[in-house]
């Protein structure tokens, strides 16, 4: 896991900043505002939670795609250049209360900003909107099984929490601010769940009972950025992204100039100007490479197959010459050699799949069986 990079479309930078900023709204929530109305038209009062969050997010963000590769509004970044944030929300959004779109707005701004910069870096290519939403129904699912597994620690759980807010609710009986908090929503679980989603997303990543754990994280020194490099992975398998490329329509062209900067930033990720032109021709020879393996194989191939044909015609006798004198006919035996070596080349061909044989082994085994074939 330790030095990899992310090869899907979604960077281990964009992973970051959308998980983080969910523990940071939260955390910024608790400091200024304390507990407040959740929904419009209800009494319901208390503390935003991360994974609460999230499920409003998840309920308000647009799943409608872009209709063309210019509407930049439904892509998460681009309006940034004016400082905007595009289209980002359904009808949803109504349902809920100032200081709760408030949040929401403010995931949404800090979100397009650092993906606005990570497009200008050539680090991230513009996401839609609606597969923003698959994402963030994905962390949506690992947050609840993060708080399932902890489930015993969860201050919400504890009777402790539990009996004082109860004696609350029934000491207070009026509804507004000074209504007491039920423990679903206190800032003791907020501030519990901001600790366990950060360790999930950032800090140690799934645990080591979860079959996914990434294999020698403990026996490799890691960083946060492995972990990153992960979560996007793992995103990447998890989400059934849907956007083609078409939307690199904004890209700029390959050859830009860098400033100092810009490099430093592209570098500490490993990335260089140079390194995407030598990929491409790495690309290319390794095409090029793999024809002529697949050509001297097909031909070592065909050279066996004659052999085996020949075996067959030497193997099988002449009929009897039907002319009036009788002449003795020697039908010459085929060497038991080349009948092994013709059925062991029809097993390795049978069972090349299921061995996971590679091409290079292969061509040597069959060139090493025609010399033999060949000698015999």
């Amino acid at each position: 896991m330790p030095g990899t990079q992310a090869s899907g479309r979604i960077s281990y930078q964009l992973h970051e900043i959308m998980s983080s900023e969910i523990m940071k709204v939260c955390e910024r929530s608790l400091g200024r505002w304390g507990p407040h109305q959740l929904c419009i038209g209800c009494h319901d009062v208390g503390y935003v939670h991360p994974l609460m969050l999230l499920g409003m997010l998840a309920r308000t963000v647009t799943d409608r795609p872009p209709e063309s590769e210019q509407q930049s509004v439904m892509y998460c970044g681009p309006s940034w250049e004016f400082r905007g944030i595009g289209c980002p929300f359904n009808d949803n959004i109504n349902a809920f209360p100032p200081r709760i779109r408030s949040m929401m707005n403010s995931w949404v701004e800090n979100v397009s900003s650092i993906a606005y910069h990570l497009y200008q870096d050539d680090i991230q290519e513009y996401v839609p909107w609606s597969e923003i939403k698959k994402i963030l129904q994905f962390y949506q699912s690992e947050s609840r099984l993060q708080i399932h597994r902890h489930r015993n620690e969860d201050p919400g759980n504890l009777s402790q929490y539990a009996t004082r807010y109860l004696e609350e609710l029934r000491i207070h009986s009026g509804i507004g601010d000074d209504r007491a908090v039920q423990p679903p929503v206190i800032r003791e679980r907020c501030e519990w769940q901001i600790q366990k989603l950060n360790d999930l997303f950032l800090n140690l990543c799934v645990p080591e009972i979860d079959e996914r754990y990434p294999e020698g994280l403990l026996s490799v020194p890691h960083t946060r950025e492995n972990i990153a490099q992960w979560w996007a992975i793992t995103i990447e398998g998890g989400c059934d992204f849907v956007w083609g490329r078409s939307w690199r329509s904004y890209s700029q062209t390959s050859e830009v100039e860098l400033t100092p900067d810009v490099s430093r930033v592209l570098e500490s990720v490993g990335w260089t100007p140079q390194q995407d032109r030598d990929q491409d021709a790495l690309l290319q020879r390794a095409t090029q490479e793999s024809a002529n393996e697949e050509l001297r194989l097909a031909r070592l191939v065909e050279a066996l197959h004659r052999g085996a044909e020949l075996a067959q015609e030497v193997e099988t006798p002449e009929p009897p010459d039907s002319s009036a004198i009788e002449r003795p006919t020697v039908n010459e035996p085929v060497h038991p050699a080349k009948r092994e070596l013709t059925k062991l080349l029809y097993f390795i061909e049978e069972k090349r799949e299921s061995w996971k044989m590679n091409e290079g082994n292969y061509l040597e085994i069959t060139n090493m069986m025609k010399k033999i074939f060949e000698s015999v």
